[in-house]
């Protein structure tokens, strides 16, 4: 059975994307699951539960006893699995993302992806990052909040956010429509201010709230316009 937790056993086709295993993350940070099959489904059971709890509160408010009694699970079976809750982050980051980046590569790649126009191709982007976050956005805002304090998530959201952008961005000059006089550095840009913006708005909207009123879909839509405008140069 392979590996849960250690990089080196990631599919050799995301390993490349995403280069998570090129600086030993987690490899020694979080402990060898056991190989058993009941072992396996019992981590599975841990890493649901944090997930849920995430759903409406904050990673700082969750116990391990929280996450155990939600798995169903014991405390020795988390530790068994894990050093801290932290641990456990980084692994709900490595699986957050791997799902991702596969995601947008298979997007990217697909029929209707190429036989479409620019403009299409950054409404799907942004349509694609406004159901992201707003699905799983406790654990999008725990792993951004781990980027202050933890080492480890901190360098491995960088190497996303640089795989993100590079998908995305290629992806959109494909198409060979950017008007803007420097195309490659503009799409790179675009991505950048497209993430920022949905993040800020999703995944830390209550500090907006008294802004405006607005729904996720048409703040997306205003995203897609200003992209758009940007693009076009």
């Amino acid at each position: 059975m392979r590996d849960e937790l250690d990089p080196k056993a990631i599919p050799s086709d995301q390993t490349k994307t995403l280069h998570l295993g090129s600086r030993g993350l987690g490899v020694s940070w979080i402990r060898r699951p056991p190989q058993q099959e009941r072992s396996a489904d019992t981590l599975h059971r841990l890493l649901c539960a944090s997930e849920d709890l995430l759903q409406t509160r904050r990673f700082e408010d969750i116990t391990i006893m929280d996450i155990v009694e939600r798995a169903q699970s014991s405390v020795g079976a988390f530790y068994a699995r894990f050093r801290s809750k932290e641990n456990l982050l980084f692994e709900l980051q490595r699986r957050l993302y791997l799902d991702l980046v596969a995601s947008l590569e298979s997007a990217v790649n697909s029929e209707p992806w190429v036989s479409a126009n620019l403009d299409e191709q950054i409404e799907a982007t942004i349509r694609f990052g406004v159901s992201s976050y707003r699905e799983r956005r406790g654990l999008f805002r725990a792993i951004i909040v781990g980027t202050y304090h933890v080492p480890e998530i901190r360098d491995r959201a960088v190497e996303y956010n640089k795989c993100v952008m590079d998908i995305v961005a290629n992806a959109w000059l494909k198409s060979a429509s950017i008007r803007h006089p420097e195309p490659e550095q503009a799409a790179r840009i675009c991505v950048l201010i497209a993430v920022s913006m949905l993040r800020e708005w999703i995944i830390f909207g209550e500090v907006w709230s008294d802004t405006m009123t607005i729904s996720d879909e048409q703040f997306g839509c205003e995203v897609v316009r200003a992209c758009r405008r940007y693009l076009g140069g």
